[in-house]
């Protein structure tokens, strides 16, 4: 119930402040076409400002509606860059894979994408909540969490307040619901594919703060599919962080001591390493890439289809918004394909 003599916040205030019209406005708060991006930053400041709130029960019922008419959508959604850089849904070597397959499921499904830093200077979550409530934001996807799954403990209201969907990882805190590669599958059949190839002693070399983040599932696919071996041929995985200096030297005792002939690794160190010591790629070991990326055509190995993460975040996310929640945590997981078109791998 509203206060007496309490003004509540509308569009008209808005385009007093800016000197601009409410349909104006209007436009830029449904992101329709016919405004510029500068007003519409300034109409969103603006209403942050004052304290604006879109009408929650229009934001519900628009949420139903899966087109969109002359670029109108009908209801936008947060992306929240978990990451410490600002800057990693452009420069990471796999973050821009999920957003581009968020920002793609999105517009299917006809809503907006407003994209958030967590770390900004300033970027309480009092401010968080502000600013969603005044753009009808009531959930969104979150993104680049890689060190440990845990999210700022200080933002535990917007989790509650907001409903959010992980891509890529699974949060250990707050447990949310996630999207993400199979990476049980990615490591298992990285490996059943090199023995297809003729090789026989398949070794894993991963940061193990990766796969401690994913439950140890690329470990777990590797040694699953070590079981297809002779005892004798079990190499054990190298689990180390490829910026500890220490590390090429570490490799360097491994690889002398357990001799594999093919190599899975996530990061391109191994072959640096190699080279180092004077090894042959791929006549003296092979390499297979555990996410295969965009622009490195001289790799063979898995493609891990994150835009496909992204964009079954989005729906995942759309179920919610549209009052289906299950009441129990959900995991969606993505199965990768084999890519074998490169020149670090022999065809035997």
């Amino acid at each position: 119930m509203k206060e007496k003599g309490v003004k509540v916040p509308t569009t008209a205030h808005i385009a007093s402040a800016l000197g601009v019209s409410k349909m104006a406005v209007s436009l830029a708060l449904r992101g329709r076409g016919g405004v510029s991006e500068r007003l519409r930053s300034e109409v969103l400041r603006e209403a942050e400002r004052i304290g604006y709130r879109r009408d929650a029960a229009l934001c519900r019922a628009m949420s139903f509606v899966k087109t969109r008419r002359r670029g109108a959508f009908c209801e936008t959604i947060a992306l929240l860059n978990a990451n410490k850089n600002p800057r990693a849904f452009y420069e990471h070597p796999t973050l821009p894979e999920f957003v581009r397959g968020i920002e793609r499921g999105a517009k299917r499904l006809g809503y907006g994408v407003d994209r958030f830093w967590l770390y900004e200077n300033g970027m309480g979550p009092e401010r968080l909540a502000k600013i969603f409530r005044s753009r009808g934001i009531r959930g969104g996807i979150i993104a680049g969490i890689y060190d440990d799954a845990v999210l700022p403990s200080e933002f535990a209201p917007i989790w509650r307040d907001f409903k959010f969907v992980a891509a890529g990882f699974r949060t250990s805190n707050p447990p949310l619901d996630y999207a993400a590669a199979d990476q049980f599958l990615i490591a298992r059949n990285a490996v059943l594919e090199a023995l297809k190839r003729g090789y026989s002693r398949p070794a894993l070399v991963l940061d193990r703060a990766i796969d401690n983040v994913v439950d140890g599932r690329f470990s777990g696919g590797f040694l699953r599919a070590q079981l297809e071996l002779k005892a004798s041929d079990r190499i054990p995985p190298f689990l180390h962080g490829h910026d500890d200096p220490s590390v090429p030297g570490l490799f360097k005792k491994w690889f002398m001591k357990v001799r594999p002939d093919v190599i899975l690794c996530l990061y391109n160190s191994p072959k640096k390493w190699l080279e180092s010591l004077g090894a042959r790629v791929p006549e003296d070991v092979a390499l297979v890439q555990l996410e295969r990326r965009r622009g490195m055509p001289e790799w063979s190995g898995m493609n891990q289809h994150n835009d496909i993460v992204g964009e079954l975040a989005v729906v995942r996310l759309s179920d919610f918004l549209k009052s289906s929640d299950c009441g129990y945590l959900t995991a969606t997981l993505v199965a990768p394909d084999w890519i074998d078109s490169g020149t670090m791998l022999k065809r035997r």
